[in-house]
């Protein structure tokens, strides 16, 4: 709680906020087991998960993401939008991750750490990148199914 009010003093929006008590736990250490912090301001709604990450410097482990404009969705309804995604991410990676981790430990066997590093972070990027938009189309879907009603 005293993070949360610690950004909400600091910062107008609710993104600079979860940033921020991100930072802060990070920095400092989350003394709690895990919480859900919403906080809204009056163009967004995020919700942050955060938890202590356990034993030894202060660190805490924490993500965030955007709300749905919806405080409740039909979830028998909803499902039938993101199941299908999560699945395909899923298989993506199953299928992906294999190759990657060969050519890394390639790269690395080879003396190119540098290399390898670049090549970590360009395929995550492009993984979260695709993610990102995926949600971005899932969530105009979810509006038009539930922005109508029930």
């Amino acid at each position: 709680m005293a993070l949360k009010k610690i950004a909400l003093q600091r910062y107008k929006t609710a993104r600079e906020a979860v940033v921020l008590i991100g930072q802060l736990a990070e920095e400092y250490g989350y003394a709690d087991r895990a919480e859900c912090i919403t906080i809204a301001d009056p163009e967004e709604v995020w919700h942050m998960e955060i938890a202590e990450s356990g034993k030894g410097k202060p660190s805490s482990i924490w993500s965030f993401r955007e709300a749905n404009r919806l405080a409740t969705v039909n979830w028998s309804r909803g499902r039938t939008l993101i199941e299908p995604a999560v699945r395909e991410f899923e298989m993506k990676a199953l299928e992906e991750l294999p190759l990657v981790e060969r050519k890394v430990i390639s790269l690395v066997n080879e003396g190119k750490n540098d290399e390898a590093q670049k090549y970590v972070t360009g395929y995550t990027n492009n993984f979260a990148y695709a993610a990102m938009n995926r949600w971005e189309e899932i969530k105009v879907a979810l509006w038009g199914m539930f922005g109508r009603g029930f």
